[in-house]
């Protein structure tokens, strides 16, 4: 144990010193240690997100017999089936737990591994700490997974992936298979959150064949529920430049609703990979306006200028009859450094009186470009009297400025003057913050 305890030292880290003084069973942030690495074993892919998991590690960290897991972020106590009789109690028992925590991991720090059913015994939940190899029992979480009441059933794609899809790679690790199974059984906006782990799965498990397998995965699974495809492409193009190269050429696959996806993806990923602006160029291009929208909303976000526009494709929309189109390759110039074209996003929203959203979706262009100018016009609408005007405007609102903004301040005359008050107050500290800065030379 005193190996194991040598070992432990190296992956934690002591964020305060405070001592424990949460709610029963709500973890006390002000009182996390940190795990910098740590290995989870189930034989299931959890339905909750495993970054979310608090430790106790009993009775001490130094000296532990057993660890019990505590689910943070779960307000309604949403998976409490996960637990233990033994794990509720040391968790939810009145005073504090008998033991020392909590500690969370680190961001991407979780590696999840699915355990071998036994023959005859199925082995119980553990964690590793680091690269040890010994590891902990987890006390407090159920062997078998609970049936979780909210977990749709999407006949559609299971039927694809059970019946009708072949797997080429038979070195597949199984747990990036269950993952696969995973994402298709969650579907669309469902109760289980397995589809976060599975994909941490698949960040931590390349190789040619999962690489291969996205490729021909995302090709031939069917879109009534598009979240698989998402995945699919989005960890195949953070998977090095071979795995970048394979999304590029997915750009020509003949369904349009698949070149749609890929044009979304690249408009997130693409930026300062080689061939990405390219390819979202030629998408720009293609036969369906679907296409087009969506690669053209996409280079908003990723920015050209006339070296990458060499055809002038994005400038040509400028004047377009579509005022869509206008504010997407208005976007695009100013990303890519063209601050002339920060006057004409700004005066839309000044003037116009249609929806941000009516307006080539404006509000999500505000955020991701931090255009802050349009503050003052954004409040306009959020205090004006059409709910539409107002709606689209308090979420761009919330975003830009981190203010957690209710749809049911829209309904509460004395609650929106005061989310309006402290918006005006957050707009003048901007203000300030920005003549200091421009008086510092900044």
């Amino acid at each position: 144990m005193d190996d194991f305890f040598s070992y432990q030292v190296l992956f934690v880290t002591e964020l305060s010193d405070q001592d424990p003084s949460s709610e029963k069973g709500e973890a006390d942030s002000s009182s996390e240690r940190l795990l910098d690495e740590l290995t989870l074993e189930l034989m299931y892919i959890p339905e909750f997100d495993v970054e979310d998991l608090r430790y106790w590690f009993a009775p001490s960290f130094e000296s532990p017999k057993a660890v019990y897991q505590q689910l943070a972020n779960d307000p309604n106590r949403h998976w409490g089936a996960y637990y233990t009789k033994k794990g509720w109690e040391f968790v939810f028992s009145e005073g504090p737990p008998a033991g020392e925590g909590p500690f969370r991991v680190r961001k991407g720090g979780t590696r999840l591994e699915i355990a071998d059913r036994g023959r005859f015994f199925s082995p119980k939940p553990a964690i590793r700490l680091g690269g040890s190899a010994e590891s902990l029992q987890l006390a407090g979480i159920e062997k078998s997974q609970p049936i979780n009441p909210w977990r749709p059933n999407y006949l559609k794609s299971l039927n694809f992936i059970k019946k009708q899809y072949t797997w080429e790679h038979n070195e597949l690790p199984d747990k990036v298979v269950l993952a696969f199974y995973a994402i298709e059984e969650c579907g669309e906006f469902s109760g289980s959150q397995a589809w976060v782990n599975a994909e941490q799965i698949f960040m931590q498990s390349d190789s040619d064949a999962l690489r291969s397998t996205l490729s021909d995965f995302f090709s031939r699974r069917p879109e009534d529920f598009e979240l698989g495809s998402e995945i699919c492409l989005r960890v195949l193009g953070r998977l090095g430049e071979d795995g970048f190269a394979r999304l590029l050429e997915l750009a020509k696959h003949p369904i349009t609703r698949k070149r749609r996806h890929v044009a979304a993806i690249l408009g997130k990923l693409c930026d300062g990979q080689p061939g990405g602006i390219e390819t979202l160029l030629l998408l720009a291009d293609d036969e369906d306006f679907g296409v087009r929208d969506e690669a053209l909303k996409a280079l908003a976000g990723v920015g050209v200028d006339a070296a990458t526009d060499t055809d002038g494709k994005v400038a040509s929309l400028l004047d377009s009859d579509d005022l869509r189109h206008q504010v997407w390759a208005a976007a695009a110039y100013l990303k890519g450094g063209d601050e002339e074209k920060r006057k004409f996003l700004v005066q839309l929203i000044k003037d116009s009186d249609r929806t941000l959203s009516e307006l080539g979706d404006l509000g999500e262009i505000v955020v991701q470009l931090q255009l802050v100018d349009v503050t003052p016009f954004l409040i306009k609408r959020f205090k004006s009297g059409s709910d539409d005007l107002a709606l689209d405007a308090m979420e761009a609102l919330s975003a830009l400025t981190g203010i957690a903004l209710e749809y049911s301040v829209l309904n509460d005359a004395e609650a929106k003057r005061s989310a309006a008050k402290e918006l005006n107050r957050w707009w003048e500290e901007c203000k300030r913050a920005r003549g200091a800065l421009r008086k510092g030379g900044g």
